[in-house]
């Protein structure tokens, strides 16, 4: 058993990060925070956070450019994800609640 561990293959998978960002949407949806026990100092950043503790965006994050722990994590990748969410997806979805517009129009 211990020899399937070790020679385990730890590669980047994007789908894995991001069917777990689903999952997390979903669980925020449902009204848990997985943040309530979690204690983040000022200088800390992804790579000290536990991986479990991550939220949607996170693993979305994760499944564009790689986790941070990974050494083929591409940090350029990361800056770009990071940046479209604060300055493009976070004010779409607030501007679009203010308009009561739906994100995803009825068909």
């Amino acid at each position: 058993m211990f020899s399937r561990v070790e020679n385990a293959d730890y590669s980047f998978r994007p789908p894995y990060y991001a069917v777990n960002a689903i999952i997390k949407a979903v669980v925020t949806a449902s009204g848990i925070n997985v943040w309530d026990a979690t204690i983040i100092g000022p200088d800390d950043d992804d790579a000290v956070l536990d991986q479990w503790s991550l939220d949607a965006a996170g693993y979305a994050c994760d499944a564009t450019a790689g986790p941070v722990w990974d050494p083929k994590s591409d940090a350029t990748k990361r800056l770009e994800f990071w940046s479209w969410w604060l300055t493009e997806a976070i004010p779409t979805v607030w501007q679009r609640e203010e308009e009561e517009t739906p994100l995803v129009p009825e068909e």
